[in-house]
């Protein structure tokens, strides 16, 4: 019988389809298989990885931080370990006091093999996580911004016996300024977990590795005077344009509440640091680029007058670059000038006399155009002149009878209630004197709240610098010391009435530097937001910043308008920096983040809904918001932190009227076979994972034999 050949055709026709749809599946397959193999080794990466960071050997009682510095901008991981070794469950919590310029960005828990990363929520939303996740035994982690007192607070919760966790803190900031070079500040109090009101955990030691980076030539870079528990060490790549630097301190004072010592700090200069520079970062997750302006100021350019001949950078700790710039004598800038009186029971005798005759002296120096005020100080305060007056022969001569009837009747000494008082309550009297703005601190130091006044004094030094005279022969030599460095100031002692004119002219001169009032920055290129200098004020050793971020990644010439004043003139000048001059940095959020945080941080003019609406956007800390930490997978977040959400998961697309309810889960008796109804309908749909206790199979998730139900 003779074949018939189309039949044939449609027959091998079809086994080639049908052999195409087998080779697809099988295709598809290997795809799925290899897309399974490639999810699992992701997730034994992750695991490895989360393992490694976990095992990686960090002592208790040590704060390990690693910085990373350029001109103008820095970010620090800080890592610390704690261990529960009591038998029962603990609730830790981390103060962290920081400088007004410094932005918490995120924090990092390791634990077990579980990574937990923060995330920006409302205050509410992220409480009840944080309780939720407490009542359900496992750990919660929030951590919430302190407007008053400037900290952040890590709190960990429910952190079970015998667990050991790692927490990895990120921060970031712009560089403040310090003797005519950018300063990079290590925090001023190292934190530690508190376990409760009658235990803590002490940090004893700190070791710091710090990379900067810089575009041109180091000419400087110095540290203060290192104490014998001090080490530091750095190293220069052949052009000085990278340094380095390793800093550790084996004993750390934890004393801070009657102690207070002058923090960590690395100045540093380059060729170009009076020059513009500008820093790009584009985040491609949200299409954007961040640009942040920074270099110092100079009037007239009179930073030049430092020349560094050596082919080494400046390294000497005992030097002022100011000093080297201005003269000795004193100089006509009219100021704004607040002199602080101590007239607790202390000062009797030859140190009030001491301070009266400096008075004296200083209001016969004073510049023309200028500004004054007294406020003595004990127990309480008084103003002798409610504002600042202004300087005229006639309030000069009003105030020479007033301190001759100054004395030592004031009680004890409380110095920060005065300094809360010029800095917030009465801000307003000073703010719309455009002058440098100087307190003189006349005191014997014998002060009942050293800790306080000192962290007011580092809060605020950019509106007040501080001058510290200490008086006689018993005072507090670092209450003073501190007082003028943190206060970005001056410090001097008034030992007897032969010292006392050359103390005053030397005080005065190192508070008149030169000075810009109302700097103002505004980008001509189409921008979507931008962050103009904090100050109002920048003196000729600071640190002048102007942000912005634009949409896109497109590289383009930058046009910014700049405008300042002076006690002469106003300046202003158009600025363009090509796009070839623009220093990019690796891609990230980082410069976004500091922008963002800094405006939400000090623009007013933006409401609480704006303000949460842009924290979420880039995950900034605010005073709205917190951040909580929740396990980075996310099927470990559901199966973990809430509970039976993957059940929930299941079956949300089954029968609307099928209801369920924390308490329904966890009910026995005659709630059971409902329960085990509502397993079996989700594991009809045959995406159940391994060992369940439901009629088909058990689900690995919420109702694992763990959970108490019978088998």
């Amino acid at each position: 019988m003779e074949s018939n050949p189309q039949k044939i055709e449609e027959e091998d026709k079809k086994e080639e389809i049908k052999k195409e749809e087998e080779d697809k599946k099988e295709e598809i397959k290997k795809e799925e298989e290899d897309k399974k193999e490639e999810i699992k080794k992701e997730e034994e990466d992750k695991k490895e990885e989360i393992k490694k960071e976990e095992e990686e050997e960090i002592e208790e009682d040590l704060v390990l931080l690693n910085i990373t510095i350029n001109e103008g901008f820095a970010t620090t991981e800080m890592i610390q370990c704690y261990k529960n070794i009591s038998n029962n469950p603990i609730e830790l919590s981390l103060d962290i006091p920081l400088l007004p310029e410094i932005q918490l960005n995120k924090f990092i828990a390791i634990m077990d093999d579980k990574k937990y990363i923060s995330k920006i929520l409302p205050k509410e939303k992220a409480k009840e996580k944080y309780n939720d996740a407490i009542a359900e035994g496992n750990t919660g982690i929030i951590s919430k911004y302190n407007e008053n007192s400037n900290s952040y607070k890590i709190q960990i919760g429910n952190l079970l016996p015998k667990k050991i966790i790692k927490l990895k803190t990120y921060f970031s900031q712009y560089l403040t300024s310090k003797d005519m070079g950018f300063c990079y500040t290590i925090m001023e109090d190292f934190p530690y977990f508190i376990v409760n009101k009658y235990s803590s955990i002490k940090r004893k030691k700190l070791k710091a590795k710090i990379e900067l980076n810089t575009f041109s030539k180091i000419l400087r870079l110095t540290t203060r005077e290192l104490n014998s528990t001090e080490s530091y060490s750095r190293e220069f790549n052949d052009n000085f344009t990278k340094c380095n630097i390793t800093y550790e301190n084996k004993e750390i004072n934890n004393n801070y509440q009657y102690q207070y010592n002058i923090p960590f700090s690395i100045i540093f200069r380059t060729e170009n640091s009076y020059e513009l520079n500008l820093f790009s970062q584009y985040n491609p997750k949200k299409d954007e680029t961040s640009y942040i302006l920074s270099y110092l100021y100079s009037k007239n350019n009179s930073s030049n007058k430092i020349i560094n001949n050596d082919n080494f950078p400046d390294e000497r700790k005992n030097i002022s670059y100011i000093d080297l710039i201005h003269k000795k004598e004193i100089n006509s800038n009219p100021g704004l000038f607040i002199f602080l009186i101590d007239q607790s029971g202390s000062m009797r005798g030859k140190p009030i006399e001491l301070v009266s005759e400096s008075l004296l002296i200083f209001l016969q120096s004073l510049p023309k155009n200028s500004y004054y005020q007294l406020i003595g100080f004990g127990s309480t305060f008084e103003k002798y002149n409610s504002t600042p007056v202004f300087y005229n022969r006639e309030n000069v001569n009003e105030t020479f009878n007033l301190i001759k009837k100054i004395s030592a009747n004031k009680g004890g000494t409380n110095i920060s209630e005065p300094l809360i008082d010029i800095f917030k309550n009465s801000y307003d009297d000073y703010k719309d004197i455009h002058l440098p703005r100087n307190i003189f601190l006349l005191t014997d130091g014998e002060v009942d709240d050293k800790k306080k006044t000192l962290d007011l004094i580092s809060q605020h030094n950019n509106k007040f610098r501080i001058h510290a005279l200490g008086i006689g022969n018993d005072f507090d030599k670092q209450l003073i010391e501190n007082s003028g460095r943190l206060g970005k100031g001056s410090y001097n002692f008034v030992k007897d009435i032969n010292n006392i004119n050359d103390v005053v002219i030397k005080t005065l001169n190192n508070c008149m530097i030169n000075y810009g009032i109302d700097p103002s920055f505004k980008c001509q290129n189409n921008i979507i937001i931008d962050s103009q200098p904090i100050n109002d004020i920048i003196y000729e050793d600071e640190t002048l910043v102007y942000s912005f971020i634009m949409k896109g990644k497109e590289e383009k010439d930058i046009e910014i308008n700049f405008k300042i004043k002076d006690n002469e003139a106003e300046i202003e000048d158009n600025l363009i920096i090509e796009k070839e001059n623009i220093h990019k940095l690796n891609e990230g959020d980082s410069l976004g983040k500091i922008i963002i945080g800094t405006i939400l941080k000090y623009n007013n003019n933006i409401s609480e809904e704006e303000e949460k609406n842009l924290a979420k956007e880039y995950q900034v800390l605010t005073k709205n918001t917190t951040l909580y930490a929740e396990i980075e997978n996310d099927e470990t977040i559901n199966s973990e932190m809430i509970t039976h959400s993957n059940i929930i998961d299941e079956i949300k697309d089954i029968k609307d009227e099928i209801q369920y309810s924390y308490n329904y889960y966890h009910s026995y008796g005659s709630n059971l076979s409902n329960q085990l109804k509502m397993q079996d309908l989700a594991c009809e749909k045959k995406s159940y994972p391994d060992d369940c206790l439901c009629m088909s199979r058990p689900i690995k998730c919420s109702m694992k034999k763990s959970s108490g139900l019978p088998s």
